[in-house]
């Protein structure tokens, strides 16, 4: 089946640059301008129903040469799990027909290249396979399935049956507004927590509410929550750009109650606002929202 689809995928390109070919001849021997808008039509029927039965969409990419991909790890099934990273991202970086793969935001910190092979498999969907250039030298498959052009959800399966999966964001490397700013010394986010999934009983962590954030030049930062549950805090934080739109903070948060620390993944959709993804305490609450970033005063 998935050689159908990939012989599916050629005849589409077969397809389309026969529409231009069969418009031209249309153009150049039907004198009627009803006959020749008919005839379009039938064309793009066709064509779009083609598309649709072999799988490609404006969401899809045809090739990722020139775009970096940033995966946020939000899963991992593995048998031994301390072998992969457990929060963070996965920054994904490709030419034509390599890919330069590093991780950060978790302490096991990862990087290397290999070659890949991708290939648009379905409706909104398209697979990467190749060998892991930092997991171990694995033969992988990894499945990207597009919600839109900017992004979608990932799953990565190693040939031991280990996986890992989340969201993704793309963009075209040089092409793209770059919204994420280099640092955020000077400058304050309002978090607002739309979920918080936790082990930790009910009432003993935030699930809805407000976080504001101050951040400092000398890598310091406070905040103040607003809402059930919410604490006000401070500590040491290290904020690194990824990609043009992505940026991962790792904080160190003190409260009077406790220490510990949280990974956190802003993805801009502008250079002031986006969506956030926080590992806190190593698994022990799982955050997500939306964001402002602003001045500080």
């Amino acid at each position: 089946m998935k050689n159908n689809n990939w012989l599916g995928l050629t005849h589409v390109r077969h397809v389309w640059a026969g529409i231009s070919v069969v418009v031209a001849s249309s153009m150049f021997l039907v004198g009627s301008g009803n006959a020749y808008a008919s005839h379009e039509k039938s064309i793009g029927e066709r064509a779009t129903h083609h598309i649709q039965k072999w799988g490609h969409s404006n969401a899809t990419p045809f090739s990722l040469n020139g775009k970096s991909i940033v995966l946020t790890i939000e899963n991992v099934n593995a048998q031994v799990p301390q072998s992969y990273p457990s929060q963070g991202v996965v920054v994904r970086d490709y030419s034509r027909s390599q890919v330069a793969v590093k991780t950060v935001g978790d302490a096991l910190a990862l990087e290397g290249a290999g070659e890949y092979v991708y290939r648009v498999h379905r409706w909104h969907t398209a697979v990467e396979k190749g060998t892991s250039a930092i997991f171990g030298n694995q033969a992988y498959r990894l499945e990207y399935r597009f919600e839109s052009a900017a992004g979608g959800e990932w799953q990565q399966v190693f040939d031991n049956g280990d996986s890992l999966g989340g969201h993704f964001t793309v963009a075209k490397q040089g092409e793209v507004e770059p919204f994420a700013p280099e640092s955020t010394a000077g400058k304050s986010v309002a978090l607002v927590i739309d979920s918080a999934i936790s082990s930790l009983p009910a009432g003993t962590h935030p699930t809805s509410g407000v976080v504001i954030q101050s951040y400092n030049a000398d890598g310091t930062y406070t905040g103040l929550g607003f809402g059930p549950a919410t604490v006000d805090h401070w500590g040491t934080y290290e904020y690194t750009k990824v990609s043009a739109n992505t940026a991962v903070e790792q904080v160190v948060q003190n409260t009077d109650f406790f220490t510990l620390p949280y990974t956190m993944v802003y993805s801009f959709d502008s250079p002031t606002s986006g969506t956030w993804y926080q590992n806190f305490g190593f698994g022990l609450i799982i955050f997500g929202g939306t964001f402002t970033l602003f001045d500080t005063e």
